[in-house]
């Protein structure tokens, strides 16, 4: 199920099992009322039920949503949640059980670089941005995010120094699909779900990889680009170490360049699209 967010929630300052609640009961929703009861919210996002009755309170003081009682023949059936309706932006997110089965604070995360994220799948906001966007702190996030990377719902690169990091960002539904694909020889019923996992996996630590390397060399051909220099230095003398370092960082450019070709001459038949499609992206710079 896919359930549209849209970016003024994140916008409101919600805590993030507020966050995470807001979003299950719209998930549950029917023309912006949600009927269910605080056991089930409570086992649904695991947390537990006087949380859930903390947040639903909270929130009904910040105005997000109003709660009513409904009853039947004089005995208490469920709570009414009535949902405020925002309007502009949105992005999709999958109302997966496993989703809401994250912690606050990772689920906070994710819903953030989902709302960075574009038309290609890739975000880059900065740690300091996600921390002011979510009123956590530095290292909850940096925490959060690598939660997210063991559970391979994103993948982490920095293309250069100094810069905002990359992420590339799945969903519990791809990472399915991609478990299930066939295997590289074609015969899908003869590979069990293990392998197929290990494919998918392997596929994964292939991109990684090469971010990494794309990275490393990237770094260092920004260092030698602007190498740090004493200010002492006779002019000279500085001219033939810029000169030799330009040199060298050509070369380093090159081998860049073939390390590209290599990778997409040989996992190009191999691995799907979406794999080398990434590769291409971060060999733009894009």
């Amino acid at each position: 199920m896919k359930l549209k967010v849209h970016h003024q929630l994140l916008a409101l300052g919600l805590s993030p099992n507020e966050l995470k609640v807001y979003c299950y009961l719209m998930s549950c929703a029917a023309d912006g009322i949600a009927i269910v009861r605080a056991g089930r919210i409570a086992e649904r996002c695991q947390i537990s039920r006087a949380t859930v009755q903390t947040v639903c309170t909270s929130m009904a003081a910040k105005g997000v949503l109003s709660k009513a009682n409904r009853y039947a023949d004089g005995h208490f059936v469920a709570n009414a949640y009535h949902l405020s309706t925002f309007t502009g932006r949105f992005f999709m997110l999958d109302a997966d059980a496993a989703v809401f089965g994250l912690s606050g604070s990772v689920f906070a995360t994710y819903l953030a670089l989902l709302c960075h994220r574009g038309r290609s799948g890739k975000a880059f906001p900065s740690l300091r941005k996600l921390a002011s966007a979510l009123c956590l702190c530095r290292n909850t996030i940096i925490s959060a995010i690598r939660q997210l990377v063991s559970l391979k719902l994103i993948i982490k690169a920095a293309l250069r120094a100094g810069k905002h990091n990359l992420y590339l960002i799945f969903s519990f539904k791809e990472n399915e699909k991609e478990k299930e694909l066939p295997s590289v020889h074609g015969n899908s019923s003869s590979k069990s779900a293990s392998q197929n996992t290990f494919y998918f996996t392997h596929k994964v630590s292939c991109v990684t990889a090469f971010v990494k390397t794309k990275t490393f060399f990237s770094r260092v051909v920004q260092f030698l680009d602007n190498p740090p220099l004493p200010t002492l230095l006779p002019e000279r003398e500085k001219n033939r170490i810029l000169g030799k370092c330009k040199r060298i960082s050509m070369r380093l450019k090159r081998v860049v360049q073939k390390l590209v070709c290599g990778y997409n001459f040989n996992i190009r038949q191999k691995f799907p699209s979406f794999f080398f499609q990434v590769g291409d992206d971060i060999r733009d710079g894009t």
